[in-house]
């Protein structure tokens, strides 16, 4: 124990700014990470349902005219219907909402390991020094995780496969 108050504080400031971060981690990214991957999930299925009933929904109403019935606006849906499914087919092939939730699921996933090793280190981490390395380690882990995510992003985004980083 040390006991030169001047020693605590700094090592007591350092403990602090680490569980700050780890909770900012928790509490921002890994809520980012969740809500985006919640929100592509969504779109997915939004746009997947709409063309498969959008498809269905226009072949019944095709047969309802033949049997006499919407006649008036039938016409019409008939037009609409493909139409709405076809958006919705190519806003899927367009924008990649299945992709990007599982992007964002890994990266989800990835940060709550992250996280988990970060508190694990946090209740080790005796000194000053440890608690800086571990501080160190968890910005360069967080820092990797987010370009591996960015590159990847891109790459699905701008339909050309992602580059692998090598380390040497």
């Amino acid at each position: 124990m040390n006991d030169n108050p001047s020693n605590t504080n700094v090592e007591n400031r350092c403990r602090a700014e680490l569980k700050d971060y780890i909770e900012k981690l928790d509490k921002k990214y890994l809520k980012w990470y969740e809500n985006e991957a919640h929100t592509q999930y969504q779109l997915w299925f939004s746009c997947f349902w709409v063309s498969i009933i959008a498809g269905f929904a226009s072949s019944l109403v095709a047969a309802l005219i033949k049997g006499g019935k919407f006649t008036e606006y039938g016409p019409t849906i008939i037009i609409v219907l493909p139409a709405l499914g076809s958006l919705a087919g190519i806003i899927l092939s367009q924008f990649h909402f299945r992709e990007l939730e599982d992007l964002r699921e890994r990266g989800r996933i990835d940060f709550q390991d992250i996280i988990d090793w970060a508190r694990g280190q946090f209740a080790a981490a005796e000194s000053e020094q440890k608690c800086l390395a571990v501080y160190e380690e968890l910005r360069k882990k967080v820092t990797e995780l987010e370009m591996a995510q960015h590159q990847e992003f891109t790459g699905i985004t701008s339909q050309q496969k992602p580059s692998k980083t090598s380390k040497t």
